[in-house]
C-alpha cells in the first residue's frame, strides 16, 4: 500500500487520528510472538490477528506437532505488518471521505 504517500498530504489533526487509529486497532508484535512462543501450537497467535480458520485448523492438529508453529515464526512479522498497513489505510481513506 501506498500509506507513506498518502500520510505527506495529512496535516497534523489528521495525523493524530491516524495514529490514533493504528493505536486502537493496531496490532501488537510483542503480543503476538508471546502468544507464538507460549500458546503457539495451539494457535493463539492466528485467533489474535482474525485468521481464525487457520487457528482453529492449528488447534485441532497442534501446529502439524511443530511444524506450522516453527513457519508462523518467520510469517508472522509480515503479517503483522500487512494488518496493521491495512488498518492505516483504512484510516487514511476515512478521512479522504469526510
Amino acid at each position: 500500500m501506498q500509506n507513506s504517500r498518502l500520510r505527506k498530504d495529512l496535516n497534523t489533526e489528521q495525523l493524530l487520528f491516524v495514529n490514533s487509529e493504528l493505536e486502537r486497532k493496531g496490532k501488537k508484535k510483542s503480543t503476538a510472538y508471546l502468544l507464538w512462543f507460549f500458546l503457539g501450537n495451539f494457535g493463539a497467535h492466528r485467533f489474535y490477528v482474525g485468521d481464525v480458520i487457520q487457528g482453529i485448523l492449528m488447534l485441532l492438529t497442534l501446529g502439524l506437532f511443530g511444524i506450522w508453529t516453527l513457519i508462523d515464526a518467520f510469517l508472522l512479522y509480515y503479517r503483522i505488518e500487512d494488518i496493521n498497513a491495512q488498518i492505516e489505510h483504512e484510516a487514511i481513506m476515512t478521512i479522504g471521505n469526510k
